[in-house]
């Protein structure tokens, strides 16, 4: 199976940000070290300054102002890094994951439904990318706890080994908490992604909800999800609150016991200096405040590895669809032959459909069309033979095979854009399309907008008619010229002069290249070559428009 992303699969590291990372890692390490210096220089000051002439103490400020303004410098280009790195993985997580979503192959499972993969796209990828600021705070914090501690040796060795007793409880104390933030930012996105997922589904159905009066139903639905996400979210909370709040309490505490104990230290003589017992305290206000900045990244790590199974999910999911390992073969004229079909509802279906031909099928059920325009789309694996002239479809390249075979939904969506970007792209878009317009009646339709086939569409054509988008997208269709044509329900919403007219364009335009209409519009049936009607997933009678009209099985189901 070959991958969607050049060969190998594709990734959620920070590849590519390494360099900037490290970067930023050593120039806010610098900063921080400089931070363990100022208290060391502030003590020396002290002890130093007091009696001499005030040039000694002009030269120690000189020396701090120097330490201050390089440590700032520092610590301003790294955090820029950081910042740049961060914002440039979670692109690149995003195009990542557009990418496989989009990928023609599809995803086997990932259990997210459309919401759920938007919240992966916007939210879970920022998320992730946030680990950029905890490799830009832990290691730089562990440096200055590292040079502090040094220092803080030298100063006093014995308020060395409280602060290490104190840090070593306060790390202990922090990774037990995280356990179980965790399992509540788990929760918390998995209620997300349910919301999420559920308000995409009915945004998108509203039409039907509307028609079957199942708002209240959906509303009821959507608001014990969103309860469910709020008390999820509000335990996060809790929890972030509380692992936060110990942290803070944890290095105040220890704070309030190195001043104590360095207190009595100077009382006593251990410490032998003002100036060594204001150095000791500073360098154990640094390494506190390092060991603050080091516990709080337990939250930002657990949303980030929460985020990353999601998105490794998605990343590394099998492809729905793999290519077939024949060489693809030139186009031909757009011969079909199914034996034996079957996929979901289509129960040995076999079908002859000559090259050029137009072929009308009536389907009894919704689930029988989907299974078919699913199987002739290669989005859907299906057993039995289906044969595009004299080759398997399922053994081509999957690229090769949607050239050939190109399939139109009838609930097919527009984009942002303008109407005629919506049918052809590039700079003879117009004259390429010119065809496939007029066939459509999407003339008329751009006579009817204030900018003509420039008009700008909102996302999903929503402002347009139903009547509208369905023939900008049956334009789009027509525009492909492929070698065969699958189009469900082209003009379902149209009225019946439009759909008359219409129905006369799709077979000029579409004259002498293979058709098939999946529809049970007597208008367009009646300019099709054969029209079939399955029935229990099979054929169960076939003629023309003519000759079915007095039957009263096709009677029923295309003039009812």
């Amino acid at each position: 199976m070959r991958s969607d992303t050049g060969g190998r699969p594709p990734r959620s590291t920070a590849e590519g940000q390494s360099a900037r990372i490290a970067a930023s890692s050593v120039l806010l390490a610098l900063h921080q070290s400089g931070g363990v210096l100022v208290p060391l220089l502030v003590g020396a000051a002290i002890d130093t300054a007091l009696g001499e002439s005030p040039s000694v103490l002009l030269w120690w400020c000189v020396t701090l102002a120097a330490v201050f303004v390089l440590t700032a410098l520092a610590g301003a280009l790294g955090s820029g890094l950081n910042y740049a790195a961060e914002l440039s993985w979670a692109h690149g997580l995003r195009i990542a994951l557009v990418r496989r979503i989009l990928s023609p192959h599809g995803i086997a499972a990932h259990g997210h439904g459309d919401g759920g993969l938007t919240t992966l796209v916007l939210r879970d990828t920022r998320q992730r990318a946030e680990l950029a600021t905890v490799a830009g705070t832990v290691v730089p914090a562990l440096v200055s706890m590292v040079v502090g501690f040094t220092a803080l040796l030298t100063v006093s060795p014995a308020l060395a080994g409280l602060l290490a007793a104190g840090i070593g409880t306060t790390l202990a104390l922090s990774r037990l908490l995280s356990r179980r933030l965790v399992a509540r930012i788990d929760a918390e996105r998995g209620g997300l992604l349910d919301i999420g997922a559920h308000a995409e589904d009915q945004l998108t159905g509203l039409r039907m909800l509307k028609g079957f009066h199942a708002e209240a139903e959906s509303m009821e639905r959507y608001r014990r999800l969103s309860r469910d996400a709020v008390e999820s979210r509000v335990a996060a909370i809790r929890w972030e609150s509380a692992y936060r709040a110990v942290n803070a309490a944890a290095s105040g505490l220890l704070m309030v016991g190195v001043i104590w104990f360095g207190g009595a230290a100077v009382l006593d003589g251990t410490i032998m200096t003002i100036g060594s017992l204001v150095g000791a305290v500073g360098l154990v206000q640094v390494i506190a405040t390092a060991l603050e900045r080091l516990t709080s990244m337990g939250t930002l790590v657990a949303r980030a590895s929460s985020s990353r199974t999601a998105i490794d999910e998605v990343l590394n999911a099998p492809a729905r669809v793999p290519d077939g390992p024949l060489t693809p073969p030139a186009p031909g004229p757009g011969a079909l032959r199914l034996r034996g079909v079957r996929s979901g509802p289509l129960h040995g279906l076999d079908l002859d459909v000559p090259a050029g031909s137009r072929v009308g099928i009536v389907c009894r059920t919704d689930g029988e069309s989907d299974a078919l325009l699913s199987l002739l789309a290669r989005e859907s694996p299906y057993e039995g033979s289906v044969l595009l002239d004299g080759v398997e479809l399922c053994e081509m390249p999957l690229a090769a095979a949607r050239e050939r075979v190109a399939v139109s939904r009838h609930d097919a969506d527009l984009f942002p854009g303008s109407v005629l970007e919506n049918i052809a792209s590039g700079p003879d878009a117009a004259h390429r399309a010119a065809r496939s317009i007029r066939a459509a009646a999407v003339d008329e339709v751009a006579r009817a907008l204030p900018d003509g086939l420039g008009t700008e569409i909102t996302e999903r054509g929503r402002s347009l008619s139903g009547g509208q988008r369905q023939r900008v997208v049956l334009a789009r269709a027509l525009a492909t010229d492929a070698p065969v044509l699958v189009l469900a329900d082209p003009l379902s919403a149209t009225d019946a002069a439009t759909e008359h007219r219409v129905s006369l364009g799709i077979h000029r335009a579409r004259a002498g290249r293979t058709t098939l209409l999946l529809t049970s519009s007597p208008a367009v049936l009646a300019g099709c070559d054969r029209v079939v009607v399955l029935n229990s997933g099979r054929v169960g009678i076939a003629g023309t428009h003519a000759e079915l009209s007095r039957h009263p099985a096709y009677a029923a189901a295309v003039f009812a």
